[in-house]
């Protein structure tokens, strides 16, 4: 292997465009940095005291403190190991669970290990010409759709989820999910993960695995990590399901 020695800014041009970690030997004048790219190898030296401080206070200010990660995880007996990677360093996994029933006017639940709500959920109800029920009393007799809306205050990288149900409906219940249903389709939004499921031929879960994570990035005003669960099912009809989403964050 030879190394390629680059100024500077071919150097930070390389690193930022393959994701590397600088390794880097620091003396009390210079700074020697190296960046690896499997077989290839480029070196770039920085001195302590330049005319032009520019490149130095650049990599000082913002690449220093991520260098010298190491390059390789290795056993006891010198073997490389190797580490399947879906989210980005430092996510943590989460299994967020909610819960609603069809039917039933506040009935949406999403708290954290306090009890408190964490305002992730909004509930809504419909007749079948879509006009908004807030009443109970109307609700027994005339929704027929049960709308709800989960978002997160938070970016997040979603694989998938489970939907459960303690036993499957009577009546037929079919389920929508949407993602990002606040943006039309030709905009990147109105995803369909779930469509025309009828729930009642359901055991005890559906279990919704995207293979990959995806990001999901907060806005309040475009909601652009919003997913919209649909129930459409006979009039005044309840039932509970429980959402569990698996994610990263």
């Amino acid at each position: 292997m030879n190394n390629t020695k680059v100024s500077w800014t071919a150097f930070k041009s390389f690193v930022q465009a393959r994701g590397l970690s600088i390794q880097f030997i620091e003396s009390s004048t210079s700074y020697n940095l190296i960046a690896f790219d499997d077989s290839f190898i480029l070196e770039c030296f920085l001195i302590k005291d330049p005319s032009d401080t520019t490149d130095l206070l650049d990599f000082e200010n913002n690449f220093k403190s991520n260098g010298n990660k190491q390059l390789e995880n290795k056993d006891v007996d010198g073997a490389v190991l190797g580490r399947l990677k879906i989210a980005k360093s430092g996510a943590i996994f989460q299994l967020n669970g909610f819960s609603f029933e069809s039917s039933v006017v506040g009935s949406g639940n999403c708290v954290d290990v306090n009890g408190n709500d964490l305002g992730f959920v909004t509930l809504k109800l419909y007749k079948a010409d879509d006009s908004l029920i807030t009443d109970q009393s109307i609700a027994d007799t005339d929704c027929v759709k049960s709308v709800l809306d989960w978002e997160p205050t938070f970016n997040f990288e979603i694989i998938g989820g489970l939907i459960e149900q303690v036993d499957p409906p009577s009546e037929n219940i079919k389920l929508f999910v949407i993602g990002v249903p606040d943006i039309p389709e030709n905009y990147g939004g109105s995803a369909v993960f779930v469509n025309n499921i009828n729930i009642k031929f359901i055991k005890d879960a559906l279990l919704l695995d995207g293979r990959v994570p995806k990001y999901m990035i907060y806005n309040s005003s475009y909601h652009t990590n919003k997913f919209r669960f649909i129930l459409i099912h006979p009039a005044g009809f309840k039932h509970q399901l429980q959402i569990a989403l698996t994610l990263f964050k």
